[in-house]
């Protein structure tokens, strides 16, 4: 699942130099909230991932 993550993150990313929020991700992969958060917290402990405040909420982006 941390690739298909990784991957959705890259794609955003290249497609409009933002990050993705944490309810697309979810519509995005058919998860419940609970588990990505699970996936979320791994890969933001592993220095994958970096979260941002947003506008309208947090935003997830790779880290570079």
């Amino acid at each position: 699942m941390k690739p298909e993550i990784l991957k959705l993150l890259q794609e955003k990313y290249d497609k409009t130099s933002q990050g993705i929020s944490v309810v697309d991700l979810k519509n995005a992969l058919n998860l419940p909230i609970s588990e990505l958060k699970i996936f979320l917290n791994e890969l933001h402990k592993d220095k994958k991932i970096s979260v941002r405040q947003g506008i309208n909420g947090k935003l997830i982006y790779l880290k570079k």
